[in-house]
Order: structure tokens, then C-alpha cells, then sequence
């Protein structure tokens, strides 16, 4: 059965009774994990593995270029995102270089730039959920500013238009990092293309979420020289044998990704409504994540919730009522409805 007949045959959260195991819907994780061929490739490349496989490696490093039309030596491998962001924060912020990031938005580059003890400006998201790049540009006279796309922890987006515009009034020592993660959940285009034009903007990928390998870890980076080269790990391209063998067979995958997107925004439709019925404010997502007002203390919920097996994720300092919420596949959507619903004394019909 594919991925499309399963959530076909199950399109309402009334349909199920709650799952006996416990569901986690914490951490943005895909509810498919790997494909079938991804995980077969993974697999049979641990007989080789016993070999660093550069070759393998150059080939996953080759096709990414291709793929989004830039040159090999403007892509540089990661295991996993989050190690491009941290590497980014340490070559373009200083003690005089601030970090720019929104809030509430993903920390990874602000604990990078407090641990080294570099200056950190946030900026509030504008009511909408889109990132405030005019705000966010004049804070950025210098450093690096982060802007997730679409943001976590809301799932809200910032259009292209407006990234468009904070890169066209870039200051001379500011670089950009474009946070890429959920943006195959959307329909709005990559800011890859712009990376021809603008040689202090970086755009970062990965594996991880709607292709389903968290675990594998997998992640790149694509910018100009000038400024890729002071992000390399070393060895530089430091990723495992299935990692890379998994990252191939992805690429070649339009079909499974677009089938998984559309599953998820009819699973984070679904649970808009159930909301909306229930008069409960939730962001404006176009991820595979959302947060919901709970109207009460959010710490209070998420252990609440996680009493009846249903594991959802933290609160934001400045949205102390709200929980992010992965979006899940449809068994693990009527669980946390169901859960949610006993919790804040809700209808769950």
C-alpha cells in the first residue's frame, strides 16, 4: 500500500481509536521515515562501508550542485543542518558582528553565538508569522542574520518577495543564512536561484525532515566561495557512507516528496479545523509544524499531554500559552486531538 492509499483510508481523526504506543510529535520528524528504496540503499552500502568512499561522497556532492544549478565548489556536506548553522555563526559573527534571528524562532545559531559570547539582536515576527526583514536588516549592520523558512516554531512563512528585498539593502558586512529545512512542506520557491546574485547569501538544506532521515543525519549548504569557505568542517564533506548513499537515491525522488507534502497539509488542515471548531487560535502554518494557544500555561499542557502518551514540543518564552505541534499522519493526529481535547476539556468528536 503506498503512502497515499494508507492516509487515504484514513482521512478524519474521529475515524481511530487512540494508539496504544506513544506518539511524538516533538520534534519536526517525518511520520514516514524513510523511503523504501533510501532505506535498501543505506543499507547495502554498509557492506562497503568499512571504506571512507570518498567517491561516493563527491557523487552526493555533484549531484546536489546539479540539481540546483551551481557549481560543485559552491556546495559543502554536513551531518546534518544544524552543523552548517553553527559553523556559519562562527565565521560571520563577532564581538562586534551581532547574530540577527527572530522570535519566537529555531535557537541553534543563538546558543552557537552565546556560547562563544557573540552579541545577539532578536527581532519579533510581524503578527502574519513573516520574518520583519526591514527590522531585521537595520539590527544587521554587520554579523550574520538567520531567518528559518518557513520559521520554526510557528510555521509561518516569509515570501520571497520580502527575502528578496532585505538582500537588495544588504549592508557591505552582513551575511544572510536562509534556513531551508521545511521548505519542500510549501509551495513557495527556493531562495537557491538568488545565490548567484548575491555572494553573502547562504542557503541551507536537509534530509532530514520531509525525507524522512533525522536519524541518518544529512544536511548541506550552498554559497558563493568567497563565503562557503569559511564554513567547511574538516575533512571537509564529513558525512557517513549511508548517509551519502541515502542522500542519492533522494534526489531522484520529486514524486515522494510531492506525495508527502500533500499528505501533511491535509493532515495540518485537518487539525486547523478541529481548532477552529473549537475556537482554539493556532499560527498560520504552511509547515509540518504549527502552534496552538492553549490559553493556559503551555508547560502545564505539554506534561498533561504527555501523561495520556503524546509527546508535543516546547513553548517560546514570549508565547508562554503555546505549544508547537509536529504534524503527523493521520492515527497520530486523532491521538493528539483526542489527548489535547481531554486535556482542555474540549468536544473530541
Amino acid at each position: 500500500m503506498t503512502e497515499a492509499h494508507a492516509t487515504s483510508a484514513r482521512n478524519s481523526f474521529t475515524e481511530h481509536p487512540q494508539p496504544a504506543r506513544e506518539v511524538f510529535l516533538n520534534l519536526n520528524e517525518s511520520p514516514f521515515g524513510m523511503h523504501a528504496s533510501v532505506m535498501q540503499a543505506a543499507a547495502e552500502s554498509l557492506a562497503g562501508a568499512g571504506r571512507y568512499q570518498f567517491d561516493l561522497v563527491g557523487r552526493l556532492r555533484k549531484a546536489i550542485a546539479a540539481t540546483h544549478g551551481v557549481p560543485e565548489e559552491w556546495v559543502s556536506l554536513y551531518p546534518g543542518s544544524n552543523r552548517a548553522l553553527h559553523y556559519a555563526t562562527l565565521a560571520f559573527t563577532g564581538a562586534q558582528a551581532p547574530l540577527v534571528v527572530a522570535t519566537p524562532g529555531y535557537p541553534i545559531c543563538e546558543q552557537t553565538a552565546r556560547l562563544v559570547e557573540r552579541p545577539v539582536h532578536q527581532v519579533a515576527l510581524l503578527e502574519n508569522g513573516e520574518h520583519d526583514v526591514d527590522a531585521m536588516g537595520e539590527a544587521g549592520r554587520s554579523g550574520l542574520i538567520y531567518i528559518a523558512n518557513p520559521n520554526n516554531p510557528t510555521g509561518t512563512l516569509t515570501s520571497r518577495s520580502a527575502l528578496q528585498r532585505l538582500l537588495r539593502n544588504l549592508r557591505p558586512e552582513t551575511h544572510v543564512l536562509i534556513d531551508e529545512a521545511y521548505l519542500e512542506f510549501c509551495d513557495e520557491r527556493s531562495m537557491l536561484a538568488d545565490i548567484h546574485d548575491h555572494p553573502r547569501l547562504i542557503v541551507t538544506r536537509t534530509f532530514s525532515k520531509i525525507h524522512g532521515m533525522a536519524g541518518l543525519r544529512l544536511g548541506y549548504a550552498v554559497a558563493q566561495p568567497q563565503t562557503i569557505n569559511h564554513m567547511h568542517t574538516m575533512p571537509p564533506q564529513d558525512v557517513s557512507v549511508p548517509a551519502a548513499a541515502a542522500g542519492l537515491v533522494c534526489l531522484t525522488q520529486d514524486a515522494v516528496v510531492s506525495e508527502r507534502k500533500a499528505l501533511i497539509a491535509a493532515q495540518r488542515d485537518h487539525l486547523k479545523a478541529w481548532l477552529a471548531e473549537r475556537d482554539l487560535p493556532c499560527t498560520p502554518s504552511q509547515s509540518n509544524c504549527l502552534m496552538i494557544d492553549c490559553r493556559r500555561p503551555a508547560d502545564q499542557v505539554i506534561s498533561q499531554l504527555a501523561s495520556r502518551g503524546v509527546h508535543v514540543g516546547r513553548s517560546w518564552p514570549e508565547m508562554p500559552n503555546w505549544i508547537r505541534i509536529t504534524v503527523g499522519n493521520s492515527e497520530e493526529m486523532h491521538a493528539l486531538c483526542n489527548a489535547l481535547g481531554h486535556t482542555l476539556g474540549l468536544t473530541c468528536d
